[in-house]
């Protein structure tokens, strides 16, 4: 049975939630806006959007301009590079600044406007040992910004010859090579050839090479620590541009490039101060030391322990018979030999 006061208590709620729901849909209706209001907020957006468009537009004009106005700037006679001394060398060590300066191949005077900075960064890095160049354009004053990378040499390197290969395999003695040539000469019709052939074979035996002693007219590199090289027939003057490395190898090979690295790293480390490679021979690796002469055999994994053997053999060059030795055989490290000039001539 429900009491009168409870009764009360519900109509009372239920009138304040509808009071309360009343004034929320009042409020809604005042807040919305009438068409008019609506008009003029559809006037501002257009209005606003147009502003926008003009300011983008007039951006635009304005950065156009001034692009053209650059462009026709560039074009007058005062933006032109007219010699070396415009262009700034940045990054150089090695190299003098007015080397490169010679090497970067512009046709002076040129406009700035026409300078490729691609295509010289591409003809620097041919004639100049380096790793890297970047050319930028400098209108302040006019002229060109290049900066560069080089590459270090570590050694001056003697590339191998090609090996000659006589197409005659079966060459006749002396005595009876005459009489062969001309039967041969007569027999094919490009006779005279073979004659030439093994003049050539036999005017430039092939002689046993002595150890660090460079060929005639042999090409030489500037050898780097990866390997690459850059012939030194691009520099009329290299002992000008940069000082040359002290370190010499002979009979640099192409085939040699993937083990110079750690070969030249575990010279670099290695107490023992070395002044010649001659790996003109595959199967046996020779040392110019400040000990004397190494012999290494071929080179592999026992390089870097071969030169801890050598050394320890530091005492060799106060030894009483130190100026009879040949050099010093490492080929086997666990059991070093040192051979000894008279028994060379045995």
């Amino acid at each position: 049975m429900n009491r009168p006061g409870a009764a009360a208590s519900r109509r009372s709620r239920r009138g304040a939630a509808g009071t309360t729901t009343a004034r929320r849909r009042s409020r809604i209706a005042a807040n919305a806006p009438s068409p008019m209001g609506m008009a003029e907020r559809r006037r501002t957006l257009r209005r606003q959007r147009g502003q926008r468009v003009f300011k983008y537009v007039w951006r635009l004009m304005l950065v156009g301009a001034a692009a053209g106005g650059l462009i026709w700037l560039m074009g007058q006679p005062i933006w032109l590079v007219r010699s070396a001394e415009q262009i700034t060398i940045k990054g150089n060590q090695a190299m003098s600044a007015d080397s490169l300066k010679g090497l970067v191949p512009v046709d002076y005077p040129k406009s700035l406007l026409k300078v490729k900075p691609n295509e010289l960064e591409a003809a620097l890095l041919e004639q100049a040992p380096l790793t890297d160049a970047r050319i930028s354009r400098r209108l302040i004053p006019p002229g060109l910004v290049v900066r560069v990378r080089e590459r270090q040499p570590v050694a001056v390197a003697e590339l191998a010859r090609p090996e000659t290969k006589s197409k005659l395999r079966d060459t006749p003695p002396p005595a009876q090579r005459g009489s062969t040539d001309s039967e041969n000469a007569g027999d094919s019709p490009d006779g005279s050839n073979e004659a030439e052939e093994r003049k050539l074979v036999v005017a430039t035996p092939n002689k046993k090479l002595e150890p660090f002693q460079p060929m005639p007219n042999a090409e030489r590199v500037l050898l780097d620590d990866t390997g690459e090289w850059v012939s030194l027939e691009r520099y009329d003057n290299p002992e000008g541009m940069f000082e040359l490395p002290s370190l010499q190898v002979l009979g640099m090979r192409p085939e040699y490039r993937k083990d110079w690295p750690g070969l030249y790293d575990v010279i670099r480390q290695n107490p023992v101060q070395v002044q010649a490679i001659d790996w003109r021979d595959p199967s046996n690796l020779k040392l110019k030391t400040d000990l004397g002469n190494v012999h290494i055999g071929p080179y592999g994994p026992q390089f870097s322990y071969q030169l801890e053997i050598l050394d320890r053999m530091r005492h060799l060059p106060s030894h009483a018979e130190a100026g009879q030795i040949a050099f010093i055989d490492l080929k086997t490290p666990t059991v070093p030999r040192l051979q000894m000039k008279a028994d060379q001539t045995k």
